[in-house]
């Protein structure tokens, strides 16, 4: 995933910071299968309790808006 990043990074001329949604919105085939095997349903949160990290929520919002996407 670093090296992956880092061709991204160098080929666009980006940040550090700017890497970092670029980081947060890729993943492995592996990581991917296993968060599309653990997916809710919205239908299925009706009434549920939803707690969301707000501080990485945050950062990663900031830091797409920082770099435009």
């Amino acid at each position: 995933m670093k090296g992956a990043l880092k061709l991204v990074g160098d080929k666009f001329a980006l940040t550090d910071r700017q890497g970092l949604p670029v980081s947060r919105a890729a993943c492995s085939d592996q990581s991917k299968t296993h968060r599309a095997s653990t997916r809710v349903a919205i239908g299925d949160l009706k009434g549920q309790l939803i707690v969301i990290d707000g501080f990485n929520l945050l950062i990663t919002i900031e830091a797409a808006l920082r770099v435009g996407f």
